[in-house]
């Protein structure tokens, strides 16, 4: 692995290749997915993937620096592993495996999180919110560390994946159903989502002007159906979407 600069680029010689820290007798354990069983933290610092001896045995989840591939934490599960990412603080890292979370590494949270059949578990990089998204569209808003469930939204259906931007500032969905779709929003209405309703709905107007100075085209309509989140999709007691 190596950053990305291009070859004889000025000033910018490629550096040394670092190597995976891949236990001895084991092999990346790739599935369908390469990305999902590979996470580097935001900093670049730290390395989380997921091997296993041959197919059939349990999965081992190793975090490294890397630097050196010195091991700096492990887990062994013996569920396939459907992702692995990191947590803001880039140290403690999370593998979902079947509808649960499990936690290693760094201020690692004491219990697993059972988050039920989701297609992606996004951690925001504002270290406030956590996202969990179910393949029928529908996007759950938990605030972190809590977990407090405080909203939905709505994305594209046949969802496939969730994704945040470098600056955390845009979320987007990738959905396919006969044609490829996407729903962006703004992540500004997830804070508004902590609100009471009769708070946050006068202060949507000033966040679209906000979201329009921003946009161009079709990117309005997008802010638009973020401020349709934010108004219609709300935990209410006994529902679950």
């Amino acid at each position: 692995m190596w950053p990305a600069v291009p070859d004889g680029a000025p000033g910018h010689p490629r550096p040394p290749s670092v190597r995976l820290p891949i236990p001895a007798g084991h092999e990346l354990d790739v599935g369908l997915r390469p990305d999902a069983n590979l996470a580097v933290s935001a900093d670049g610092e730290r390395i989380c993937l997921v091997t296993r001896r041959r197919p059939g045995t349990a999965r081992q989840v190793t975090v490294a620096d890397r630097r050196t591939g010195k091991e700096l934490a492990a887990a062994t599960l013996e569920s396939a592993v459907a992702e692995v990412s990191f947590l803001p603080d880039g140290e403690t890292a999370a593998s979902r495996a079947g509808s649960t979370v499990s936690f290693f590494g760094g201020s690692a949270p004491v219990a697993d999180w059972p988050v039920g059949p989701a297609q992606r578990v996004l951690f925001l990089p504002d270290g406030e919110h956590v996202l969990v998204a179910h393949a029928s569209g529908s996007i759950e808003v938990h605030t972190w560390p809590d977990r407090a469930l405080v909203g939905f939204l709505s994305g594209p259906e046949f969802l496939i994946t969730l994704t945040v931007s470098p600056a955390g500032d845009r979320v987007v969905a990738l959905g396919e159903r006969g044609r490829v779709q996407t729903t962006v929003w703004d992540s500004a209405v997830l804070r508004l989502l902590h609100r009471p309703l009769a708070e946050a709905a006068p202060r949507a107007p000033a966040l679209v002007r906000a979201m329009s100075a921003q946009a161009a085209g079709d990117r309005w309509e997008l802010q638009l159906r973020a401020l349709a989140a934010l108004l219609e999709h709300r935990p209410q007691p006994g529902r679950r979407e």
